[in-house]
């Protein structure tokens, strides 16, 4: 497993408005031109093509580049130079490409296999971006590599990684597929809701925007000094501090062994600082070397109900094959 330090549990809120203020949409302008000024791109996926996490693309990463933890994207850690791809099922529309801005240096028509595609090329003071977007009526697709510095050396790199890419299913996946590791909640109320920065996230309805009285969340952080003397310490810091609640009352702990990893079990009740409500808070903080797995429920009501089912999820916690 990679043990690149990845973003760790954080509130439902929070993550939503992570993910709402991410997304970047371009909408801008141009003619279609004709096919003897489009690049032409065609490629067939080969041994060197890997999977983007949470999507059917692959592509051929630079050398040097390396997958993050939740291999959502690829980063030179020398220069923090970033390649990172999205799958969407919305309509891709290649006459509203164009990008009239001084900073672009760049842009042109492509065709990707046998996708319409647009390739961009931007410019700042900072950094420099190579963008390749491509799809039809069902499926976009984007590329985005972020350059700091604007060395050029790695801007050819990275178009020739861009420029590698292979979609093979206009379909998203089943993103808690992609995840590290896997909890069984057939037979429960939870639902699987989304996959953020590695964390599974179940909720009752299996949307994240609705009201809720049951949440469950797996995650996983990297940890510098979790000594067996020190791992009941560190969950019950992180249950104290870092979960968006007050007024916590803990009312067991104890240490827990699942799927051969060690580590410490907390049943608690705190008040949720945003929604204000009284909650059932359910921790499970399992340790690996240096890495950490947090799982963690809350509920609303029926706590001695939830608590059972909490647990019960909890004991099924297992990495997948590989990690």
């Amino acid at each position: 497993m990679t043990t690149s330090s990845i973003t760790f549990l954080r509130p439902i809120q929070v993550a939503i408005i992570i993910i709402v203020t991410a997304f970047v949409s371009w909408s801008c302008r141009q003619p279609e031109g004709d096919t003897a000024s489009t690049e032409q791109i065609n490629n067939t996926k080969g041994d060197k093509h890997v999977k983007i996490t949470g999507t059917h693309v692959y592509i051929v990463p630079p050398e040097g580049f390396s997958t993050t933890a939740t291999g959502e994207a690829y980063v030179d850690f020398t220069t923090t130079a970033r390649i990172t791809v999205t799958q969407s099922e919305r309509p891709f529309n290649r006459d509203s490409e164009h990008d009239d801005s001084p900073n672009v240096t760049d842009q042109h028509n492509v065709d990707v296999n046998h996708y319409k595609g647009f390739s961009k090329s931007i410019r700042e003071k900072d950094f420099a971006k190579e963008i390749l977007n491509f799809g039809n009526d069902h499926v976009t697709v984007t590329l985005t590599a972020t350059i700091p510095g604007a060395d050029s050396a790695i801007i050819n790199k990275v178009r020739i990684a861009i420029r590698s890419v292979v979609l093979l299913d206009e379909k998203l996946p089943d993103p808690s597929d992609d995840a590290i590791y896997k909890v069984d909640v057939q037979d429960t109320p939870l639902k699987f809701a989304r996959l953020i920065n590695g964390m599974l996230i179940y909720t009752e309805s299996g949307d994240m925007l609705s009201a809720s009285r049951f949440n469950f969340i797996v995650a996983s952080k990297y940890i510098t000094d979790a000594t067996p003397d020190k791992q009941k310490t560190i969950a019950e810091e992180y249950l104290r501090n870092e979960l968006h609640y007050k007024d916590i009352r803990i009312k067991e702990s104890k240490p827990v062994t699942i799927d051969g990893f060690s580590g410490y079990e907390f049943t608690a009740e705190g008040t949720q600082m945003d929604a204000n409500t009284h909650d059932l808070m359910y921790l499970v903080m399992l340790f690996d070397n240096s890495n950490a797995y947090a799982i963690f429920g809350t509920a609303t009501e029926d706590f001695e109900s939830s608590e059972t089912m909490f647990r019960q999820v909890a004991q099924t916690f297992h990495l997948k094959n590989g990690n």
